[in-house]
């Protein structure tokens, strides 16, 4: 459509402006038809109605269990990972009662090594279970890559 200038009478504009909705609603009717033919498309390579829903929930139903899994493997690392720190912070209480001349040097090397071994376990838990969640994510986007390229698991 030319760009109009607007002038003229009321009736003018009015009709300008209906000639304008009408082309923008052309146009928006256009977009979705081919919206509708492209979504078409896309389910015919999944084949059959049935055969989609049944594609699509058994994708539904891996991803909750990849969800389930991951989940489970965070609580297991914060699990263990506050197991460790309690260890810290018991043994850090021992030493500020312990006899500074006698066993005070010994507790303190003790706190220290076991806080250095937590942040160590804790960053090694926290990079496997990372590790495996984006393993298992990347895994199932590989299957849902494949549904949809090749229409079947």
């Amino acid at each position: 459509m030319s760009a109009k200038t607007v002038s003229g009478a009321p009736n003018e504009l009015f009709e300008q402006a209906m000639e304008m909705f009408e082309v923008a609603m052309q146009t928006g009717l256009k977009i979705q038809e081919e919206s509708t033919r492209r979504l078409s498309e896309m389910l015919a390579r999944f084949g059959p109605a049935k055969e989609w829903q049944k594609k699509t929930q058994a994708m539904f139903n891996d991803a909750i269990q990849t969800t389930q899994t991951n989940v489970e493997e965070a609580m297991r690392v914060l699990n263990e990972s506050a197991k460790r720190n309690l260890d810290v912070w018991q043994k850090t209480l021992d030493a500020g009662q312990a006899d500074a001349a006698s066993d005070g040097p010994a507790k303190v090397r003790d706190v220290w090594e076991t806080a250095v071994g937590a942040v160590q376990a804790n960053a090694q838990a926290i990079v496997q279970a990372n590790t495996r969640i984006l393993e298992s994510w990347a895994e199932l986007a590989k299957k849902f890559h494949g549904v949809v390229q090749n229409g079947n698991q």
